[in-house]
C-alpha cells in the first residue's frame, strides 16, 4: 500500500512527530512551559495541544482567543508546528470541557438519556441546538486561526472533538428525538454502502440479520443496531462541524479513537459510537469532511498493537497515531508502525511526564525519548520512501538475538547487542562500538529503521544493534575458510564509506563523522545520539 500525504507545510509533505500535553495543560501559557521543554527533549517538530470550548467562549457569543494567540506565538518561538485538539461536545465520551452556560441549561442543550430515563453528562448528538452551538464556536476558532496564522502555517491540522461517543452505561441515546430516528428506516446511502462492501464487519452483521434491503436499525442490524446507530449519528454530527470549519479554513481534520476489542462493552468499556474497528466503515461513509480516523494506541503487547495499526491503515484512511504511551514497548512499536504500516505521523501522550521534577528525562522514559530522537534525524528519508519496500523496521522481538532482512543483492544480518534484554547478556562478538558508547550498549532493547536508498546505499537509525551486509552470491558460494569464521567474515565487508550525519533543512545529507577500522570491523552500529548512519558498499 503506497503512502498518502495528509499533512503539509507550504505545499511540501510534512511528517508530524511529537507529543500531546496533558488534558488541562493549555488553560494558561505558564502551564505549557513544561510541555515545551519536554518537546525539545524529544526533538519534536509538532505539538498537540487542546483548545477548550469553555475557555474560548466563557459566555455565549463572546469569544476570547488570547491564550490561543500566545500558544501560537510560543510554538513559533520553539520552531514547532501545532495540531490543535478541539475539546467541544466530547472529551473521552463526556461533556467535561463544555462551557458552564451549556452545562447549566440541560433543557436547551439536551443530554443523552439512558434506557432507564437517567440524564447523563453527555451531550446528545440528536439535539440541533447542541450542534449549532458547537459549530458556531468551531467556526469562530477557524476564523481566528486563519486570520493570525494562514501565512505562517503554524497550525497544520485540527482534531475535531476528542474520543467522541457515549460514556456512562448507555449504548445510545433514549431521548425522544433519538427514539424517533432509531425507529426510522436506515438511510438508503448507508444500506447501499453495506451491500457494496461484502466481507466487511458491517456487511457480515447485516447478512446475519437477514440482509434486508430496507428496514429500521434494529431490523437490519439486530444486537449491534444501537451502537451502529450511535456511530452514524455522531459521525454525521462531527462531519457537519468539520464542514463548517473547512468552509472558513481548509486544513486537515481528524477524529481520534478510544480503542476497543470485541469483548469490551460499548458505553462502559469505551465510548459507544466512537470509531472503533466494528463501526469504522460507518464513520468513513458518513464523515466525508474528516480526513483521518486516528487510533489512540496504548496496547503494550505487539500483536494487539500491530492489529490496530493494520485495521486503521486502509486505502481510504492512512495511519496516524495521535496518542501513544511513553513506555519501552512503544519505543519499539513506533518503528513498526512507520515501516510496516506507513504511519503518516506519530505522537506520545502526556509529554510532560517524560521529565522529573528537575527537568531531566526519567529513566522509565529514556527508551522512548531515544527512539524519538532517532526518528527526528531521518524525517526527510521517511517522507521520501514512505509506503515503499525500502523501509525496514529493526525490532528486537521477545528473546530474539538477531534479525535478517532481504535487501536485494544483499542479505542484512542484524545482530542485537543484548542477546537477552532481561539478563543484559551482551553479544560476545559485538566488539567495541567506539570509546563514546562502550558503556551504553547494555541500556536498551535493539530497535530502529533500515532504509535502503540504492543498491549499495543504506541508512540506519535507532540503537542497540549492529548490521552486517553480505552479497547473497558470496553466501551461496562453496564454503571456504575465509567465510567459515565470523571473526574474519565481519571484517570482509567492503565498505566504500561509513558516515555519521544528519539532514539539513532542505533534506541534504551532511556528514558529521567518518568511521573505519575498529569502529566498523564488527558491523555498522548506531546509537540515538549519533543520529543517522550512512553506509555505502564498494562496487563489485
Amino acid at each position: 500500500m503506497s503512502a498518502r500525504t495528509i499533512f503539509s507545510v507550504n505545499g511540501q509533505p510534512f511528517f508530524p512527530l511529537g507529543g500531546q500535553v496533558h488534558n488541562s495543560s493549555a488553560y494558561t501559557a505558564s502551564e505549557l512551559e513544561t510541555g515545551w521543554r519536554a518537546l525539545e527533549e524529544i526533538r519534536a517538530n509538532t505539538a498537540e495541544i487542546p483548545i477548550y470550548w469553555d475557555l474560548i467562549e466563557p459566555e455565549e457569543g463572546r469569544f476570547d482567543f488570547s491564550v490561543l494567540g500566545k500558544m501560537i506565538e510560543s510554538a513559533r518561538e520553539h520552531n514547532l508546528k501545532l495540531i490543535l485538539l478541539w475539546f467541544g461536545t466530547w472529551k473521552n465520551g463526556t461533556m467535561k470541557y463544555t462551557p458552564s452556560w451549556v452545562k447549566n441549561n440541560p433543557k436547551k442543550f439536551k443530554r443523552v438519556i439512558t434506557r432507564e430515563g437517567v440524564s447523563t453528562s453527555v451531550l446528545s448528538s440528536h439535539c440541533d441546538t447542541n450542534l449549532e452551538a458547537d459549530t458556531k464556536a468551531f467556526r469562530a476558532l477557524m476564523e481566528y486561526i486563519k486570520r493570525v496564522d494562514e501565512k505562517e502555517q503554524t497550525v497544520i491540522a485540527l482534531q475535531v472533538e476528542n474520543e467522541p461517543g457515549i460514556m456512562g452505561g448507555a449504548k445510545r441515546d433514549y431521548s425522544e428525538e433519538s427514539e424517533k430516528e432509531f425507529r426510522n428506516l436506515v438511510p438508503e446511502y448507508l444500506i447501499r454502502k453495506v451491500q457494496e462492501n461484502s466481507g466487511s464487519i458491517i456487511n457480515n452483521v447485516w447478512k446475519e440479520n437477514g440482509g434486508k434491503e430496507k428496514g429500521s436499525w434494529e431490523e437490519l442490524f439486530g444486537y449491534d443496531a444501537e451502537e451502529f446507530f450511535t456511530a452514524w449519528s455522531i459521525a454525521r454530527y462531527i462531519d457537519r462541524i468539520a464542514e463548517g470549519g473547512k468552509k472558513i479554513y481548509d486544513i486537515p481534520m481528524y477524529v481520534n479513537v478510544w480503542l476497543a476489542t470485541e469483548w469490551d462493552i460499548p458505553g462502559a468499556g469505551y465510548p459507544s459510537g466512537g470509531a472503533v474497528p466494528k463501526v469504522l466503515d460507518i464513520w468513513k461513509w458518513t464523515a466525508k469532511n474528516i480526513d483521518l480516523i486516528a487510533p489512540d494506541i496504548y496496547a503494550r503487547n505487539q500483536k494487539s498493537y500491530y492489529d490496530f495499526c493494520n485495521l486503521y491503515n486502509r486505502n481510504d484512511n492512512p495511519l496516524f497515531i495521535p496518542e501513544s504511551s511513553i513506555d519501552e514497548s512503544n519505543s519499539l512499536n513506533m518503528f513498526r508502525a512507520i515501516a510496516d504500516y506507513n504511519a503518516v505521523g506519530f505522537h506520545i501522550f502526556g509529554i510532560e511526564s517524560i521529565l522529573d521534577e528537575n527537568g531531566s528525562v526519567k529513566s522509565s522514559a529514556r527508551s522512548v525519548v531515544n527512539s524519538f530522537k532517532s526518528l527526528s534525524s531521518a524525517i526527510p528519508l521517511i517522507l521520501r520512501y514512505q509506503g515503499t519496500s525500502n523501509i525496514h523496521s529493526v525490532i528486537q522481538e521477545e528473546y530474539a538475538s538477531e534479525q535478517r532482512i532481504n535487501l536485494g543483492k544483499y542479505a542484512g544480518f542484524v545482530r542485537f547487542l543484548q542477546l537477552d534484554p532481561y539478563t543484559h547478556l551482551i553479544d560476545p562478538g559485538a566488539g567495541p562500538l567506539d570509546f563514546h558508547h562502550r558503556d551504553q550498549i547494555r541500556e536498551e532493547r535493539g530497535r530502529g529503521l533500515l532504509i535502503q536508498t540504492g543498491e549499495r546505499e543504506f541508512y540506519l537509525l535507532g540503537g542497540g544493534y549492529r548490521l552486517l551486509l553480505y552479497r547473497k552470491d558470496m553466501l551461496r558460494a562453496p564454503l571456504s575458510v575465509f567465510y567459515s569464521s565470523d571473526f574474519i567474515k565481519s571484517r570482509s565487508i567492503d565498505y566504500l564509506s561509513v558516515e555519521e550525519g544528519f539532514f539539513d533543512a532542505d533534506g541534504n545529507w551532511i556528514t558529521a563523522r567518518k568511521r573505519s577500522g575498529d569502529e566498523s570491523d564488527y558491523g555498522v552500529w548506531v546509537h540515538p545520539d549519533v543520529g543517522v548512519v550512512r553506509v555505502v558498499l564498494s562496487e563489485e
